[in-house]
């Protein structure tokens, strides 16, 4: 248990802070939230998992919409890991104390938030090599925040032979989503049907980066919720 003394606003380089102003620039809001209505209208869940990147404010979304018995929370940025790891051995409580656990129930699942900067058929496939059964849960889209410090990752990831990494106009991904629920891709066929459509649209990491710098582009990207179980 923490206690503070007021609000802070301490934020380290790995946070993005949330938009309360603009929700569909927003992860949670716009990708984690209806994703995680949706598998609660299927399954039950008591334990939770999350391992993200930067606040993580989409655990405190699931101890609203699931009914936690357990909340878990680790990193992909090995800093932050050993920074918790520290303050565990800094307390009385949690010195020596730390061991591998099998954190997957029989019945349990992975839940994969992933930006759909490429293809979905990328992403059932990586489930698939990891051994695992993957089902799309929801499939929608989102503003890209930060658009001028994040796009240039892409265009590098790119030029070093990881992608192509995709991007949209944000207007047609408002208008090829906007009549439809966030959970529309319940069905996979429906999921690539609508990312079909949006393939002339399309517009790769090298060519955002460019449009950025020159007079500004309204960009977007698509966002798959995958659930995997093992096969």
């Amino acid at each position: 248990m923490f206690n503070t003394s007021g609000p802070t606003d301490t934020v380290t380089q790995l946070t993005y802070l949330p938009k309360v102003d603009d929700p569909r620039r927003d992860w949670v809001a716009s990708v984690a939230v209806p994703a995680f209505l949706a598998h609660r209208a299927h399954n039950k869940v008591r334990n939770f998992v999350t391992v993200v990147t930067g606040a993580e404010l989409g655990a405190i979304a699931a101890t609203d919409i699931f009914d936690l018995g357990c909340l878990a929370i680790t990193d992909r940025h090995q800093a932050v890991v050993d920074a918790a790891a520290e303050n565990i051995c800094n307390t009385s409580t949690g010195a020596g104390k730390f061991r591998l656990i099998a954190v997957l129930s029989p019945t349990g699942a992975v839940i994969s938030s992933i930006g759909g900067r490429v293809p979905l058929a990328a992403l059932l496939k990586m489930a698939s090599e990891a051994g695992y059964r993957a089902k799309i849960v929801t499939y929608t889209w989102k503003i890209q925040s930060e658009p001028e410090e994040v796009v240039g990752g892409y265009k590098k990831n790119q030029e070093d032979g990881h992608g192509p990494l995709y991007f949209c106009p944000a207007k047609i991904l408002r208008n090829t989503f906007g009549s439809l629920h966030p959970a529309v891709a319940t069905r996979r066929t429906r999921a690539a049907e609508t990312e079909e459509s949006l393939l002339k649209h399309r517009i790769d990491a090298s060519v955002v980066a460019y449009e950025l710098n020159r007079n500004g582009l309204f960009i977007g990207h698509t966002a798959a919720i995958v659930r995997s179980t093992p096969l």
